[in-house]
C-alpha cells in the first residue's frame, strides 16, 4: 500500500531528510570558510583595501552563480530581495566589516573565539522577533561561554590587543542578525542578497577611506583570488541556506568549528602563537557551546523516542 504524503510518518521523515540536508549543507559551507582568515593574512594588504577588492569579488562571484544557475535577472533584485533580503546584505556587510577589522587588531584565535557568541545571540533574537523560547541549556551556554570570554578577553589585555574584541563582537551580532532574517523569511533567495552583502562590505570600505589597491605581487593575487572568488562566496552560500530547515542557534553552533580550526592553522602555517590564556579560553567556549549542541541533539532523540 503506498504512504500518503499526509502521513505524518511521512512528514516527519521529510523534516528529518530536510534537516540532515541543512545540517550537511552547513557543515561544508563552514569547512570552505576555514582558510578565510589564513587567506586574510596571507593577503598581506590593509583592511580597508582588502574590504573594497575582496567584497567586489566575492559579490561579483554570487550576483553571476545567481544569474547563471537560477536565471535571475538585475532588474529584478528589488522584488527579490525586500526588506528581508535588504536586512540580509546589511548584516553581513557590517559582520564582515567587523571580522576583517578583528583580524587586524587581534590575534586570530581572539576573533574567532569571541565569534562562538554567535549561536547564543542568534537564540536571543530568535526569542525577541520570532518568539522561538530559549532553552535552559543556552542560558547555561551563556554562563560557559562567559567565562571562555574573560579568559580571551584576559590574554589580550596582557599582550595589549583589547581593540580586536569590540569588533568581534560586533560581527557576532551582525552575523546572528542575519542567521535570524533567513530563519523568518526561509523562502529568501540567498544568493542574490549575500552577493549585495558582499558589495555593501566594499562600500563601507570605500566609504572610510579605503580604495581600490590592486596587489603588488602575483602571489598576493592568488590569496586574494582564492579567498575572494571562491572560499567566502560559496562558503557563504551554503551557510546562510542553512537556516531554511535549521533554527539560527543551531547553525551558529556550527560556527563553532571555525573557532577550532582557523587559530591552529594559523598557527601551522604562520606560526602566530595565540597565547595559552586564549587558548584555554577558545577551548572553553567551544567545549561548552558544542555540550550544549550535543546535548539538546540527544534530548530531541529521546523525546522522538518517547512519542
Amino acid at each position: 500500500m503506498s504512504t500518503s504524503l499526509s502521513d505524518p510518518a511521512h512528514s516527519v521523515a521529510a523534516k528529518a531528510h530536510a534537516r540532515r540536508n541543512g545540517i550537511l549543507m552547513t557543515l561544508v559551507g563552514i569547512l570552505i570558510l576555514v582558510p578565510d582568515t589564513l587567506l586574510i593574512r596571507l593577503s598581506d594588504m590593509p583592511a580597508l583595501p582588502l574590504l573594497v577588492l575582496r567584497g567586489s569579488i566575492s559579490g561579483l562571484v554570487l550576483l553571476l552563480v545567481w544569474m547563471t544557475f537560477e536565471r535571475g535577472r538585475l532588474w529584478d533584485l528589488p522584488r527579490v530581495l525586500g526588506r528581508e533580503g535588504l536586512g540580509v546584505a546589511a548584516c553581513y556587510g557590517v559582520s564582515t566589516f567587523g571580522f576583517l577589522m578583528a583580524v587586524e587588531t587581534t590575534t586570530v584565535a581572539s576573533a574567532v573565539s569571541v565569534l562562538a557568541c554567535i549561536p547564543l545571540v542568534a537564540a536571543i533574537l530568535s526569542r525577541l522577533f520570532l518568539g522561538e523560547g530559549i532553552k535552559p541549556s543556552t542560558l547555561v551556554a551563556i554562563a560557559g561561554a562567559a567565562v571562555g570570554l574573560s579568559l580571551v578577553g584576559g590574554g589580550d589585555i596582557m599582550a595589549g590587543r583589547l581593540v580586536g574584541l569590540p569588533w568581534a563582537l560586533l560581527t557576532a551580532v551582525a552575523m546572528a542578525g542575519a542567521l535570524t532574517i533567513l530563519r523568518a523569511t526561509p523562502g529568501l533567495e540567498v544568493a542574490p542578497c549575500t552577493g549585495l552583502g558582499m558589495f555593501f562590505t566594499g562600500l563601507i570600505g570605500l566609504t572610510l577611506g579605503g580604495r581600490v589597491e590592486l596587489p603588488a605581487e602575483s602571489i598576493q593575487w592568488l590569496w586574494i583570488g582564492l579567498d575572494s572568488a571562491f572560499v567566502v562566496p560559496f562558503s557563504f552560500l551554503l551557510l546562510f541556506r542553512g537556516p531554511r530547515v535549521l533554527p539560527a542557534a543551531e547553525v551558529g553552533l556550527i560556527f563553532l568549528l571555525e573557532t577550532v580550526l582557523a587559530p591552529f592553522l594559523i598557527w601551522g602555517v604562520l606560526g602566530e602563537f595565540p597565547g595559552w590564556m586564549t587558548v584555554a579560553g577558545c577551548t572553553v567556549v567551544v567545549v561548552v557551546l558544542s555540550s550544549q549542541g550535543v546535548w539538546r541533539i540527544a534530548h530531541r532523540k529521546r523525546r522522538q523516542l518517547t512519542a
